[in-house]
C-alpha cells in the first residue's frame, strides 16, 4: 500500500480546487510532509489532515487565518495547527 498522499491542484498556494468549464487543467501533487494520517479534509482552496495522534497538519490558502497556524501566510506544506 502506498502511504503517500496527492491532491488534485490547480492554485499556486498548492490548493485543491475543481475545474470550472474551460478553466486551466487540474494535476495531482504530492503533498510532503504527511505522516501518520489517518484522516483528510480537502476544501476549495487549503486541506487538513489529522494524524493518528489525534494532532492536525494544514496547508495551502490561508488568507483568512483558515490553516490554524496563527499566520495568514498561503503555506505549500503542512503546518502544525495550534492548539
Amino acid at each position: 500500500m502506498d502511504p503517500s498522499v496527492h491532491q488534485a491542484a490547480e492554485g499556486d498556494a498548492g490548493e485543491a480546487q475543481a475545474q470550472p468549464h474551460g478553466h486551466r487543467p487540474i494535476h495531482a501533487v504530492s503533498v510532503t510532509g504527511l505522516t501518520a494520517v489517518v484522516d483528510l479534509s480537502l476544501a476549495n482552496e487549503f486541506s487538513c489532515a489529522v494524524r493518528y495522534d489525534g494532532s492536525s497538519i494544514c496547508w495551502g490558502g490561508n488568507g483568512y487565518g483558515q490553516l490554524g497556524d496563527g499566520t495568514t501566510v498561503d503555506r505549500l506544506t503542512p503546518v502544525e495547527v495550534v492548539p
